[in-house]
């Protein structure tokens, strides 16, 4: 069984009834799959296609959800409303089957509302700030806090520019909000001075100035995500050989509590030189790498960074939002573009498409647009592209050296976005 996650909020599908230079796609052999996708019952489309050039169809609605049976490259589409029902969601999702017949694929459209939300109030020393499983953080300013976090088991991480501590007893929220009063501390950790530097600067975008980015974490028995200690930052002179040093603060060895685990991300980013001309257009697009590590005070603190893309370039025109073209796709476990502004009535709108590289490299397609031509489509819930809309774009590939390189933890990631604001010009003659 194959499960695909839409964590990645980003896809509605390809079109071929747009695109008049599609090559001749290669012949796939047939594979039977059944895709089974979750989505709400109220979904007012929840739809699919066996081939990037067939014809839409209805998925068949069943006791858990929805399924659709494919025997090739496929697209499916969900439309449902989101965040409390103040924005249509039109999202689709592009693949091929994994090559063993007679299997099943989940898929989960990004339809579920949030979770609900409990205030967990108190006070701490004024000028901290506060972290409560590392994605709900404030600051607290005047000393007191107030965090809204789903019902769960929480550490409470207090942090300074120079210190950090965690409560000495974690805070349960379960169905209401939580006073927690004055914070009862743990041990004041003093941290320390540490330079970082990245093995390979400028990697593949050689001569061009990247802005360096080293964040120490902190992860604690009761914290689903790790909480921030501290984030220090660095810009390399591209017209230096010196090695960009990136200022930072760690846990020293001797002060990391027991049942905790330090991490270091370290990420590089720049604009991509490549790309000028697409300043004109309201544009702009950089590249990212990045890698995260397990960390204790001692390791080597020169990290070697996955190596970026080179010159990944999505092509933006006059067509209606989403259309771009995209070079060097093969070097992409995913690419996806994102569509928000407000439809014809004013409402919120998202339109979202996420295309898997083997669906790319079975298709051969050229460029892609995001479809709202599918039967039963209503123009309510598309973007009003006259109006102000964002588009977005952006590819990753996840680089898993785990065995071959130990200085770095087995989650590497690099990417590259650019963002588009406003209807676009008409194409220079």
């Amino acid at each position: 069984m194959r499960i695909v996650g839409a964590s990645l909020l980003v896809s509605l599908l390809f079109s071929a009834a747009c695109n008049d230079s599609f090559p001749v796609p290669p012949t796939v052999p047939a594979t039977h799959t059944t895709i089974n996708i979750s989505a709400p019952a109220t979904a007012p489309l929840v739809a699919f296609r066996d081939g990037f050039d067939s014809a839409w169809s209805n998925a068949a609605k069943g006791g858990a959800g929805y399924t659709a049976d494919v025997t090739g490259p496929y697209e499916v589409a969900v439309v449902c409303q989101i965040n409390g029902g103040t924005t249509w969601l039109t999202w689709e999702h592009a693949d091929v089957p994994n090559g063993d017949d007679d299997t099943t694929t989940n898929l989960t459209a990004p339809c579920d509302a949030a979770p609900a939300t409990h205030l967990v109030t108190g006070t701490v020393p004024a000028g901290s700030t506060v972290s409560l499983g590392g994605a709900h953080e404030v600051e607290a300013t005047a000393g007191t806090f107030s965090i809204a976090v789903p019902n769960g088991k929480y550490d409470i991480v207090v942090r300074t520019a120079t210190t950090v501590a965690i409560s000495t007893a974690p805070v349960t929220v379960n169905g209401a909000d939580v006073p927690v009063g004055t914070v009862a501390l743990g041990p004041t950790i003093t941290l320390k001075d540490t330079t970082f530097s990245p093995k390979n600067p400028a990697g593949t975008e050689e001569d061009d100035a990247e802005m360096y980015t080293v964040t120490t974490l902190l992860k604690t028995a009761n914290s689903p995500d790790p909480s921030v200690v501290f984030i220090g930052t660095a810009t390399a002179d591209p017209n230096s050989e010196d090695a960009a040093v990136i200022n930072s603060k760690v846990i020293p060895a001797a002060s990391l509590p027991k049942g905790t685990t330090q991490q270091i991300t370290m990420s590089a980013s720049h604009r991509d030189e490549t790309t000028d001309g697409l300043v004109e257009k309201g544009a702009e697009q950089t590249l990212e790498r990045s890698t995260n590590r397990n960390f204790n005070d001692g390791d080597l603190t020169t990290i070697a960074l996955p190596d970026g893309y080179g010159s990944v370039v999505w092509n933006p025109n006059a067509d209606p939002a989403g259309l771009s073209f995209i070079s060097d796709s093969d070097s992409l476990d995913i690419q996806t573009a994102t569509v928000t502004g407000v439809t014809s009535e004013n409402k919120t709108a998202v339109e979202t498409i996420e295309l898997l590289s083997e669906f790319f490299s079975e298709t051969s397609l050229a460029r892609v647009i995001i479809a709202t031509d599918i039967p039963g489509y209503q123009a309510t819930w598309k973007v009003d592209t006259s109006k102000q809309y964002t588009r977005t774009t952006q590819g990753l590939a996840r680089v898993d050296d785990k065995g071959t390189d130990p200085e770095t933890h087995d989650n590497r990631e690099v990417s590259s976005s650019q963002v588009i604001n406003g209807p676009l010009p008409p194409p220079a003659p």
